[in-house]
Order: structure tokens, then sequence, then C-alpha cells
């Protein structure tokens, strides 16, 4: 399974039993997709949703989905024959794993799957409840949604978007 570290905490301790029930799946899939639910997508700051929303619009067209789905949450797993295909892609894309990884993953595995999570929301507000007490949430939240923010977040999208059009577009 692929995760953060930071996500797997915050999933252990929020939503444990959520969690048990993905991991008794995982066996079960070559490879797993774990999205957002929409609430627990919605749980992240602006510029996050805003740009992501974007790049799932676009990698779920790729994959010929009837709805959008969270492509990019960077959480799944894969088989270990199908995560050597993966490490062998020929890409040098420094955000492939947010889209190409799992739309390669998923248009070569056999058996594949897409499961929407609470789990996943927003969890970085853990780390700092010193900081949010002191100076509020919404004090807090602003480096979150700084325009130097909006620039990492665009400049990300564009990465992910590039990778898109010259692999599936």
């Amino acid at each position: 399974m692929c995760i953060d570290l930071d996500r797997i905490l915050h999933w252990i301790n929020s939503y444990c039993e959520e969690l048990r029930k993905c991991i008794q799946k995982i066996t079960d899939y070559e490879f797993l997709l774990f999205g957002r639910t929409k609430r627990a997508f919605e749980t992240h700051p602006i510029t996050q949703v805003k740009t992501e929303r974007i790049a799932n619009k676009i990698a779920s067209y790729v994959l010929k989905f009837d709805e959008t789905r969270d492509i990019i949450s960077a959480c799944w797993s894969f088989e270990p024959s199908l995560a050597k295909k993966i490490i062998d892609l020929s890409s040098v894309n420094p955000v492939g794993f947010y889209c190409r990884w799992p739309i390669e993953a998923w248009k070569m595995g056999k058996n594949t799957d897409y499961r929407e999570v609470e789990g996943l929301e927003w969890e970085t507000p853990e780390r700092f409840e010193s900081e949010i007490e002191k100076f509020g949430y919404d004090a807090w939240l602003e480096k979150f949604t700084s325009s130097e923010e909006w620039e990492k977040r665009v400049n990300l999208l564009n990465g992910v978007v590039d990778s898109l059009f010259e692999n599936y577009l």
C-alpha cells in the first residue's frame, strides 16, 4: 500500500475500522485505488481542492470513467508485479506518482477497483494543534491559501496536466 505516513496515522486514529476493511480488500485486487469522499476531499484547503479537482477530471476522462474520481489522492495498493511495471515506466515527470502511476496501474491491472474513503481527509492540522490554538484556525490556514501556495499548487497541476497530455491526450 502506498500512502504518506501522516495520512495513514490520521486514518488509523480517526477511521480505524474503515482502514481495517480497506486493508482486508487489498489482496482481492491487483490494483486498488483509494479516493477521498466528497466530504473528505473538501476538508483540504481551497488551493488543493480547486487544482486537484481539475487534475481528477482530466485523469477520469483518460480512464473513461462515467464520473470524476479522485485519481490523485496518492493512496493505492498494487501487487509487486504491477509495481515493477510502474517503476519501469520511462517517465521522469516529478509528479508522475500523482497521476501517471495510478492511470498506468489501472490500465495494466487485470483486476482493479476504486474505493472512496473518509480517512483520507486533510490530516495536516493535527500536526499543528499548538499553532492553531495560539493563532486560530483561520489565521493558521492562511499559509495554505497564500499566493505562494496557489503558485505551488498551480505548478503541481501544470505538471500533472503536462504528464496527462504527453502520455494520453
